[in-house]
This record gives C-alpha cells, sequence and structure tokens, in this order.
C-alpha cells in the first residue's frame, strides 16, 4: 500500500508565471523613492562642499592678510606703526591669482585703552594707545562660492613704543 498525501481542494493547480502589475508598480515606486533620496543627500554634500571651500579661502586669506600687516608693522617697519591713526593701514597685501574674485581688506582700527582695559574707537591723546592697536579685517568670497563675508581682528604692537 502506497501512501499519498490529502489533495487540498481549494487550492489552484496552475502556478504563476510572473509578477502582477501591481508588485512590478510597487517595485517601481520604492526604487524611485530610493533614487530621489540619494540625489538629495548628493545635491546637499556638493552644496555644503561649496561652501566649505568658501569658507576655508575666506579663512586662509584673512590669517595671511594678518601675518602679513604683522610683518610689515612690527618687523619690518615698512609700513610705519601710527599713534591714533584716524582709519587703517595701507598693507601690501595681494591676493593669490586663483582667488583673484575674493576680496580682503582692513576694516577699522581701534586703540587700547589702559583706564577702561578695553580698546575703543577714539584714541586718548594723553597717553595714547600704549602701543598696542586692534585690527579688524575682512574677506568676502565672490557670489558664486557662496558670498560669505569673514571677520578677524589682531593685534599689533608699536615695536618702538617704550614703557
Amino acid at each position: 500500500m502506497t501512501y499519498s498525501p490529502p489533495q487540498a481542494t481549494n487550492r489552484s493547480t496552475h502556478h504563476e508565471h510572473g509578477d502582477t502589475l501591481i508588485e512590478v508598480l510597487i517595485a517601481v515606486v520604492i526604487i524611485a523613492i530610493a533614487a530621489a533620496a540619494l540625489l538629495g543627500g548628493l545635491t546637499t554634500a556638493l552644496t555644503a562642499s561649496g561652501e566649505h571651500k568658501g569658507l576655508s579661502v575666506d579663512d586662509t586669506l584673512l590669517k595671511s592678510y594678518a601675518e602679513a600687516a604683522k610683518q610689515q608693522i612690527e618687523i619690518s617697519q615698512s609700513v610705519a606703526f601710527t599713534q591714533c591713526t584716524p582709519s587703517t593701514y595701507a598693507i601690501a597685501y595681494t591676493v593669490p591669482a586663483q582667488f583673484s574674485t575674493y576680496t580682503v581688506a582692513a576694516q577699522s582700527v581701534t586703540f587700547w585703552n589702559s583706564g577702561s582695559k578695553s580698546f575703543s574707537t577714539t584714541c586718548n591723546h594723553v597717553k595714547p594707545d600704549e602701543g598696542i592697536q586692534l585690527i579688524t579685517v575682512t574677506a568676502t568670497a565672490p557670489q558664486a562660492a557662496g558670498g560669505y563675508t569673514q571677520t578677524l581682528s589682531f593685534v599689533v604692537r608699536d615695536p618702538n613704543y617704550e614703557t
């Protein structure tokens, strides 16, 4: 005697030969959503990379300008330290050719006031700025690189100041 398993009466006897249209459409929608998410992430990464480059170039130019100014005022004295200077110094600085669309300039000079122990826009002519000044410099990226403006302040000392 041979054993044969019971046959289900409600099962279909034919086999499916492919996917239904609904299954294919659902798969296409899932793939499209994943592709859109990846494309959005890539776009965000590229934008952030461009912004970072603009900011890092601004930062580098600011630091280069500050070093050039300190060197010219304090060390070589090719630009003379001026007590109670009215606006700013004329620093000889050329932006590197590959960044010629960026601008870097000194914006202001403030003077040390030993009485208030702070920098001030007005100079004490009785005891002029005590050989210490705060120079503020800005660097601006072109619109193509984000149009960012950064500011850096640094202190210069009069190399000839005697206490």
